[in-house]
């Protein structure tokens, strides 16, 4: 049976649109996780999303004529005003892409967020009092399966002393992570100085603790 022939120069082609994809979604991740907070971080989420952009075109037809100009003018700052507003934009939210997840993961939030979140601040401001800490930003491509560069980084830097390694997971519910697929809330312990934290809780915790340790904060995207 012969096999399919593959042309050099179209793999050669294909190669640098790769590599320009994955180095945008990179520059995407880093904008986003700069954000003040999560909601924030949603709002780069939706603009990326091809709902928004027809609406931005949509506005960009419109303004060639003065008066429906105006009246959108009116409703793009209606806009902003709904992206800065955190229940507004996640009812928004929801309905453009899936209400119900929406609400649930909201919920979990606020509920997390007024129960848990000081406690694991308070926890991991001391679990991290001098040291170096790493932070890593893995993708959904499989950058924490076992023999991959990002993974053998991870565990190299466990090793060392007075380094602990967190992994802000890439999942919006997947346990997945180096050593399980379990659920967790807020964060939960991979091994020995690696820890796996949720998005949500990652932007309490940079607030909380990583801001005051920048001279011995890492960030890897």
């Amino acid at each position: 049976m012969l096999s399919p022939k593959i042309n050099p120069h179209k793999r050669s082609k294909d190669l640098p649109a790769r590599l320009s994809e994955q180095l945008a979604e990179r520059i995407h991740a880093e904008r986003g996780l700069a954000n003040r907070n999560y909601f924030l971080y949603l709002s780069s989420l939706l603009r990326k999303t091809q709902i928004y952009r027809f609406w931005r075109r949509y506005l960009d037809v419109f303004r060639k004529f003065r008066l429906i100009s105006l009246l959108f003018r009116i409703y793009s700052y209606l806009l902003v005003l709904l992206q800065l507003g955190t229940a507004f934009f996640i009812i928004i939210l929801g309905f453009l892409i899936l209400l119900p997840l929406v609400l649930l993961g909201a919920t979990t939030v606020a509920f997390s967020a007024l129960v848990f979140y000081r406690r694991e601040n308070q926890r991991m401001r001391l679990l991290l009092k001098g040291q170096r800490i790493v932070v890593f930003f893995p993708t959904l491509g499989g950058e924490l399966d076992v023999g991959t560069l990002w993974r053998a980084h991870i565990e190299e830097l466990s090793l060392k002393e007075n380094t602990t390694v967190l992994i802000v997971s890439p999942h919006f519910w997947l346990g997945k992570g180096l050593t399980g697929k379990s659920f967790y809330f807020l964060l939960r312990k991979e091994a020995q100085n690696v820890y796996i934290l949720r998005k949500h809780y990652y932007f309490s915790l940079r607030r909380a603790v990583l801001d005051k340790n920048r001279a011995l904060l890492t960030l890897i995207y």
